[in-house]
């Protein structure tokens, strides 16, 4: 039991070193080590937080953010009385919750080392400043590692009421209900009446859908809002082609996103490759393909580094391939990462990260 507790310490301490190393690059580089409302996509979660889903102006509408964010950091203000300090505390937490059940369920896939390398990677990532940003990656990630973590421990009640508050944080949660059910039948090998606990993960966009019904005039206003960034279905290879041929035209000169993007794009399926061709549970292999298919089928590559993140089984599976990897090649890699990382965040505190 000791050595178990012992063993949660390396996310902890991960994340903590992680935490700091990450805001003072920022201080330094003249940004700010807390959470931003007021950049891009924080500014509209920050909206929902103060006003909910009343309509604004244009086509763009708060509509398209999931509230799980804003009313946890509404909940949190109330007893804190400072709105940064709410939203200081609820990515913080749910950062270190997201580092914590990544860690948690790839130990029960794949044991401590690579659990602890998918750590690594995790936080590695360039992208990984979204996870404590006031953006809902990081609440993503936890919920929904959570529930399976939950699955694979034999709590479908607990699972199904976590892929609720997943579905709270951004749509594609609710392919978590298919994982979900893939990794019961793999487990279980038949049906069971506890499976029907995982239909919480579509039940729990009903307080989403009653607040944008009394706020913005329709409850499926968020099933359509995305267009107005130019989010709608679309083959998988339309966005990279897009991409690519951005670059022929020489449009991607001076944008650090649309490389990480394109890049990120072609990781991910490397990841859906190398679940399929190792054995790993079905929870995460139908997460991980759902989820990179839902990102490649919207129309474009934008933040696709970002939305990475949420196709966090990528990480456990390139973790698994590192374990065995000969000690330059795991230099390398992360180094490489970080060196990225820096350019990252310094297009960040430049607010230049965003075309």
């Amino acid at each position: 039991m000791a050595a178990r507790r012992s063993s949660w310490r390396f996310p902890v301490v991960a994340f903590v070193i992680w935490r700091l190393v990450q805001g003072v690059t920022l201080v330094a580089m003249g940004g700010s080590a807390l959470p931003s409302l007021s950049e891009w996509d924080g500014e509209w979660f920050a909206r929902v937080l103060r006003h909910g889903y009343v309509p604004v102006r244009g086509s763009y509408q708060p509509t398209a953010f999931f509230p799980l964010l804003p009313w946890t950091t509404r909940g949190v203000q109330f007893v804190v009385r400072s709105e940064l300090l709410a939203a200081t505390l609820v990515t913080s937490v749910a950062a270190l919750g997201a580092v914590a059940a990544v860690y948690g369920i790839t130990r029960r896939w794949r044991g401590e080392a690579t659990a602890r390398v998918a750590v690594v990677v995790l936080l590695v990532f360039p992208t990984s400043l979204y996870l404590w940003q006031f953006y809902s990656e990081g609440l993503f990630v936890a919920l929904s590692a959570g529930a399976l973590l939950a699955q694979e421990r034999g709590r479908p009640a607990l699972a199904g009421a976590v892929a609720a508050g997943a579905a709270l944080t951004r749509l594609p949660a609710v392919l978590l209900v298919a994982a979900l059910l893939a990794g019961h039948l793999q487990r279980r090998r038949r049906l069971e009446q506890s499976m029907l606990w995982y239909g919480l993960g579509v039940v729990g966009l009903a307080p989403l859908m009653v607040a944008q019904a009394l706020q913005a005039g329709s409850g499926l206003a968020f099933a359509s809002a995305g267009r107005a960034w130019g989010r709608q279905p679309s083959s998988p290879w339309r966005p990279i082609a897009t991409a690519v041929g951005a670059f022929v035209r020489g449009q991607a000169a001076g944008y650090l996103g649309l490389p990480l993007d394109l890049l990120a794009a072609f990781l991910l399926l490397a990841a859906v490759v190398l679940i399929f061709r190792r054995t790993w549970p079905w929870s995460a292999r139908t997460l991980l393909a759902t989820s990179v298919a839902v990102l490649l089928c919207s129309g474009l590559l934008t933040s696709m580094s970002r939305y990475a993140l949420t196709a966090w089984p990528a990480f456990p599976v390139v973790a698994d391939r590192l374990v065995v990897a000969p000690r330059r090649v795991q230099v390398v890699l992360v180094v490489a990462s970080l060196f990225v990382s820096l350019f990252v965040l310094r297009a960040w505190a430049d607010r230049t990260f965003v075309a």
